[in-house]
C-alpha cells in the first residue's frame, strides 16, 4: 500500500479552510498525512486546523522558528518532511473533488509500475474556477488563462514559462528527493518541481478538472482570465513597461533554468541537456540572434501575444 502525504501551507486562510478540510475528508482515496505548517496567520486558521487535528483528520503540525517564508518557502520547508510514496500539494483556498487523489495516484501508480518508482514523476490535471462566493466562472483553469492544459508536459515550454499550478499536482518521492532542497533562483515552488521532472523524469497530465480553483483578492498569484479586458489592463502601463515587465519575468526563468542546469546537467538525458543548454546561450546572443534561435527552438509562451511580447523583449 502506498503512503500518501499531503503539503498543505497554511496562512490566514480561515474563510476558506473548512470547504478544503471537508473535501479532503471526503475522498474516495485519504491521505496518510496532512503536513501543514501555518506561516503566521494571525485569524482564525490554526484554530481550524486543531479542531480537524482533535476530530482525527491525520494533520500533523510543523514547528519552527523560520517566522513567516512566504509562499515559495513555506512550500520548501513542508516537502523537504514528506516521506510517502506520492505528495499532493494544497492550496487552502481550494475545494477537492472526491475521486482527486484516487485519479492521480492511479496515474502516477500506473507508470511506475512501467517504468519504476525510481523515476522522478509529476503528475497534474485541470481545475475549474470558482468565485470567492462559490460561482463556477469557468469550468477549465487552463482555457480561462489561454493555455493549453498538455503544454505542461512539453519542456520547452516549460522552461520559458509555468503554466501547471502547485495545487492540481502529484509528485513522487524520487522527484522530491531530487528537487529539494528548492534554490532561491527558484522563480516559485511548482515551477521547479515541474522543471526537475522533465530534467531527470517524466510529466504527465489527467486531463480532467480535480478541483476547484478559488480566485479572489488574497491570491498569491491567481488564475486570471485571458480575455480582450485583461489585455488591455496590461497594456494600459505603455508598451514599455510592458517590456520590461517581460523581461524582468524572462530573467528569473533564466536564472532558474542556470540552476537546474549546475544541479543535474550531469544527469539529464542528452536532448534535455542540449535544449537547456541552448536556452541558457541565449544570453551570450545578439538581440537578432536570440530571436533567430529562440524560433529554431520552438520556443514560445501560450497565446501569440504572450509569445511575441516574450520575442520582443528578449
Amino acid at each position: 500500500m502506498r503512503r500518501i502525504n499531503i503539503a498543505l501551507a497554511s496562512f490566514n486562510g480561515a474563510r476558506f479552510l473548512p470547504a478544503l478540510l471537508a473535501s479532503i475528508a471526503s475522498q474516495t482515496l485519504v491521505p496518510d498525512c496532512i503536513l501543514v505548517r501555518d506561516d503566521g496567520s494571525a485569524d482564525e486558521t490554526r484554530s481550524i486546523l486543531d479542531r480537524a487535528h482533535q476530530s482525527d483528520m491525520p494533520i500533523e503540525f510543523l514547528q519552527d522558528e523560520a517566522g513567516s517564508l512566504g509562499a515559495a518557502a513555506n512550500f520548501g520547508h513542508i516537502l523537504s518532511h514528506c516521506t510517502g510514496d506520492y505528495t499532493l500539494l494544497a492550496d487552502q483556498d481550494d475545494f477537492w473533488h472526491d475521486n482527486k487523489i484516487e485519479e492521480l495516484v492511479a496515474c502516477a501508480k500506473s507508470l511506475e509500475e512501467q517504468k519504476g518508482s525510481a523515476l522522478p514523476l509529476l503528475v497534474y490535471s485541470d481545475a475549474r474556477i470558482m468565485d470567492s462566493g462559490g460561482h463556477v466562472l469557468a469550468s477549465s483553469a487552463s482555457h480561462w488563462q489561454g493555455f493549453d492544459l498538455r503544454s505542461g508536459q512539453d519542456f520547452r515550454r516549460v522552461l520559458v514559462q509555468n503554466t501547471v499550478p502547485g495545487c492540481t499536482m502529484l509528485v513522487n518521492h524520487a522527484l522530491l528527493e531530487a528537487a529539494l532542497p528548492i534554490p532561491e533562483s527558484a522563480v516559485m515552488h511548482d515551477w521547479w518541481l515541474l522543471l526537475v521532472a522533465h530534467a531527470l523524469g517524466e510529466v504527465h497530465c489527467v486531463p480532467k478538472s480535480l478541483l476547484d480553483y478559488r480566485q479572489h483578492a488574497s491570491n498569491t498569484l491567481g488564475a486570471y482570465a485571458w480575455n480582450a479586458r485583461s489585455i488591455v489592463n496590461k497594456l494600459r502601463t505603455g508598451p514599455l513597461a510592458v517590456r520590461q515587465r517581460v523581461r524582468a519575468d524572462w530573467l528569473a526563468a533564466w536564472m532558474q533554468a542556470a540552476t537546474l542546469h549546475e544541479r543535474y546537467a550531469d544527469r539529464m538525458l542528452a536532448d534535455r541537456r542540449a535544449l537547456l543548454e541552448s536556452v541558457l546561450a541565449l544570453s551570450q546572443q545578439s538581440a537578432l540572434r536570440k530571436r533567430f534561435t529562440a524560433t529554431r527552438l520552438g520556443l514560445r509562451k501560450e497565446g501569440l501575444l504572450r509569445t511575441l511580447a516574450w520575442y520582443w523583449a528578449l
